[in-house]
C-alpha cells in the first residue's frame, strides 16, 4: 500500500505496522525459548525428550541421521543411497544361519504337558493395545500412523480384533507385516565401519498391535505353568539384568568370605538377535506346548521376512531374511 501511494502518511503507517511485526516476533521467539528452558529444568521431564530437546535448540542433527562416509571395500561412500545399500547387505548376511548339519537337541517331546493351541484376541484388548500407543513413534513401512490408530481406537478395535483372530485361525500372518524399515544404530568404535552398527527395525504398527495381543496370552501361558526359568531376568517384568547382577556379585562374595574358589565362564553371543535360529526356535515353541494353529502361525511369522534400510529418506533395496528376529518387535 505505501509502494502504491507513495505518501508520507501511507509509509508512516506502514513503519508503524513494521516495528509492530519485528515486537511481535521477537516476543514470540522469547517466549519459546522460555518454554524450552522451563522443560529442559523441569526434573519429570522424559529423558529421551530431554536431550531431544537439547539436541534441536543447539542446532545437532539426530543420532539415526547422523552418518559419516563409510569405509566398504576399501573405499568411502557419501552417497545415502549406497550407505543405505551397504548397510542392508551387512545386517542381511549376519541374518543367515546355516543349519544343513544342524540337528535337534535329543528332548523327549511329552504329551503329559499344558497345550497353547489356539488364543482368541478381544475387541477390548485390542482398543486397550491401540489408546496407549506412543504417537510420537515413527511410522512402518506401510506408512499408517499411530496418532490415527490411537485416535480411532474405539472405532478399529472391532475391525482389528477380527482381522487378527482371522490371522491366528488361518495360521498366516500378512505379508505386508513382514517388511521392516530399519535404522542403522550406532554402538561404539569408528563410526565409519557398518559392523559397528545395529539394526533396529520400524514395523508396522498395526501387526506389533497384533504381536502385543498375541504376546499377552502367550506370557500368561508362560508364568501360570512355570515355564520361564527364574534365572530369566533380561525382558521380564518386575525383573532387571542388574538384579541377576546384583545376584551373582552376592554369591560371588559370599563364597570368597568362606573361603571358597570361584571360577566362571561368560558367554557373549554375538547379534544374537540376527542369528535366532527360526527352526530350532520353532522346536522350543513346540516343546514347551505351543501346538496346532498358533504354532503355525509362529511359524508364518518367522518365515519370508524381509528388510530394507533408511537412511535420510533415500531407502535400500529390499532383500530376505532367513534367520534372527526384528530389534523392535514385541
Amino acid at each position: 500500500m505505501a509502494k502504491k501511494k507513495n505518501t508520507a502518511d501511507s509509509w508512516r503507517q506502514f513503519r508503524y505496522v513494521r516495528n509492530q511485526c519485528i515486537n511481535f516476533i521477537k516476543t514470540a521467539k522469547l517466549d519459546y525459548f522460555n518454554k524450552q528452558i522451563n522443560i529442559l529444568e523441569n526434573p519429570e521431564t522424559n529423558v529421551k525428550n530431554w536431550w531431544k530437546l537439547l539436541r534441536n535448540l543447539s542446532g545437532q542433527p539426530s543420532k539415526a541421521s547422523n552418518y559419516p562416509p563409510l569405509l566398504v571395500n576399501n573405499e568411502y561412500i557419501e552417497d545415502d543411497n549406497e550407505k543405505s545399500n551397504a548397510f542392508n547387505l551387512f545386517f542381511c548376511k549376519q541374518a543367515t544361519v546355516d543349519d544343513s548339519t544342524a540337528s535337534f537337541p535329543n528332548t523327549p517331546m511329552s504329551d503329559d504337558i499344558p497345550v497353547l493351541n489356539n488364543i482368541i484376541i478381544t475387541e477390548e484388548e485390542v482398543f486397550d493395545h491401540l489408546s496407549l500407543l506412543d504417537v510420537t513413534k515413527a511410522t512402518g513401512p506401510d506408512e499408517i500412523s499411530g496418532r490415527l490408530l490411537k485416535y480411532a481406537a474405539r472405532e478399529l478395535s472391532r475391525p482389528l480384533a477380527q482381522l487378527f483372530n482371522k490371522s491366528i485361525r488361518e495360521a498366516v500372518y500378512p505379508e505386508t507385516w513382514k517388511l521392516e524399515s530399519v535404522i542403522p544404530v550406532f554402538k561404539s568404535c569408528d563410526r565409519e565401519l557398518v559392523s559397528n552398527y545395529r539394526p533396529i527395525s520400524l514395523l508396522s504398527i498395526i501387526g506389533k498391535s497384533m504381536e502385543r495381543c498375541v504376546f499377552k496370552h502367550f506370557f500368561n501361558f508362560l508364568t501360570k505353568h512355570n515355564i520361564i526359568t527364574c534365572a530369566t531376568s533380561g525382558f521380564m517384568p518386575g525383573d532387571s539384568t542388574i538384579n541377576q547382577l546384583l545376584h551373582i556379585t552376592d554369591l560371588f562374595g559370599r563364597a570368597l568370605d568362606a573361603g571358597k574358589e570361584i571360577r566362571v565362564v561368560f558367554f557373549d553371543i554375538s547379534r544374537a538377535f540376527d542369528r535366532v535360529w527360526h527352526e530350532g526356535l520353532i522346536y522350543k515353541l513346540k516343546s514347551i506346548g505351543i501346538r496346532g494353529n498358533l504354532l503355525k502361525w509362529f511359524m508364518s511369522y518367522l518365515s519370508n521376512r524381509k528388510q530394507k534400510v533408511v537412511i535420510s529418506g533415500q531407502s535400500s533395496d529390499t532383500f530376505g531374511v532367513n534367520a534372527g528376529v526384528p530389534q523392535g518387535s514385541i
